[in-house]
């Protein structure tokens, strides 16, 4: 009822900022809810609104003072819940928010990552575990949990995993 597709031309960066041409959005719950008009903090929506927190795609142009990046590189963004606006075909965001999206890994994965990796990660990290423990990852089958779970394995700690039954097997 709310979105509409419309041409799109690449804008201009600013100093420190990246162009991203989007390949690939995911769909966040928090995505749906603003679309829907249930998101409080960001009702009103300013008429220019695009909704999307996180994507992948190649990088179009930088603005001076960027560092490590260049057109052409495959990147993922997180652009956050007030800034959003990642379902258009070209974006500019501070470099600081744009990730280099390693060899191997596929955009549409990469896109996926963002909301729910740093999530994951926060939620890990909150727990300030220095040695390795014994760590109980409820829902990690999920997306958030899947991240807290791959992390804490990483960091070589014992994991226990909460699933539902139908993704039990996956997790083995």
């Amino acid at each position: 009822d709310g979105l509409r597709l419309e041409p799109a031309s690449a804008p201009a960066p600013h100093p420190g900022e990246v162009i991203i041409e989007v390949e690939y959005a995911s769909v966040n719950p928090v995505d749906l809810e603003t679309i829907r008009g249930d998101n409080k903090m960001l009702l009103p929506l300013r008429p220019s609104f695009v909704p999307g927190v996180d994507a992948a795609g190649v990088v179009h142009a930088v603005g001076a003072q960027v560092q490590g990046f260049a057109a052409g590189d495959h990147v993922a963004v997180y652009t956050g819940v007030p800034v959003a606006g990642c379902f258009q075909r070209y974006i500019r965001v501070p470099a600081e928010h744009v990730a280099r999206v390693p060899d191997g890994l596929e955009l549409e994965t990469a896109a996926a990552l963002s909301l729910a990796g740093l999530a994951g990660k926060g939620a890990f990290e909150a727990l300030g575990l220095g040695r390795p423990a014994r760590v109980l990852i409820h829902g990690a089958a999920g997306s958030v949990g899947g991240a807290a779970f791959a992390l804490a394995v990483e960091a070589g700690h014992e994991v226990i995993a909460h699933v539902h039954s139908r993704d039990a097997e996956d997790m083995r």
